[in-house]
């Protein structure tokens, strides 16, 4: 199994987030902690997603790229660098890319003044992991229709599990 990372810089008003490998629900929970707490910051005017070393992203990392962006929205520009075909048909298909932009210029060999790991290990709390994708999973229904039946059954799933309220969509 692939050693994923997700690593996160900040220059003045602009964070940056290198993936690493294949962005999923293991680096998930951080993720969210993380920009929980940047969006709660006023200093902070643009997030860049480079995803130059990125094999792949699942649903759960996708809607934490909604949940961002919906909160985000007139608030903070939100760019995806070295995106390639795969990662736009990924973002594109759930609707990442109706908040996050991308920009279309290659962004070779980044460099940063401080660089920190945004997470350490695996998520070891089941009921945080829940409710990561539950909220993951919600966004991706809430901007994009299409997602309602892609997704529903894990909404559902997770929601009973957590005795959460399932919401339905349609």
């Amino acid at each position: 199994m692939e050693n994923a990372q997700l690593l996160t810089a900040e220059q003045g008003p602009l964070v940056l987030f290198q993936l690493h490998g294949r962005g999923t629900l293991k680096l998930c929970q951080e993720f969210s902690l993380y920009c929980d707490g940047m969006l709660a910051r006023d200093d902070v005017k643009s997030v860049m997603l480079d995803l130059a070393n990125c094999s792949g992203m699942d649903s759960t990392f996708m809607g934490i790229l909604v949940k961002i962006g919906i909160r985000a929205k007139g608030r903070l520009a939100l760019l995806v660098v070295n995106a390639n075909s795969k990662h736009r048909d990924l973002l594109d298909g759930v609707g990442v890319s109706r908040v996050w932009k991308y920009i279309n210029t290659p962004v070779p060999n980044l460099t940063w003044a401080t660089l920190a790991t945004a997470t350490a290990g695996s998520v070891k709390d089941m009921a945080g992991k829940s409710q990561i994708i539950l909220e993951a999973h919600r966004a991706l229904m809430a901007i994009d229709p299409a997602n309602i039946p892609k997704f529903q059954n894990v909404v559902d799933m997770i929601a009973n599990e957590t005795n959460s309220n399932p919401i339905n969509m349609e």
